[in-house]
């Protein structure tokens, strides 16, 4: 399993993510769990959704979503900080 940064590349306002770092094989895999639709992951099935996407605000056709593998390596500091209070 590999780490992945899936961040919103739109606009985004409260009571929605704009970022989310997802445990997964590969980075369809990371997507489809985060966007959701009809494949999205067995696990989360227990979860109610208004729309069957899991992260409010990531559209199910994955048009607004822009993933990219986390590695251990880099400089220290903060990986991701998301702060959308209002």
């Amino acid at each position: 399993m590999k780490l992945w940064l899936v961040t919103r590349t739109d606009g985004w306002g409260y009571e929605k993510y704009d970022a989310v770092v997802i445990r997964a094989e590969n980075e369809d895999e990371a997507l489809r769990i985060v966007c959701g639709g009809p494949n999205r992951d067995p696990a989360l099935a227990s979860i109610p959704f208004f729309d069957d996407r899991p992260f409010a605000g990531f559209r199910l056709d994955r048009s607004n979503a822009k993933v990219e593998e986390l590695t251990s390596e880099g400089p220290a500091g903060m990986v991701i900080g998301s702060f959308c209070a209002g």
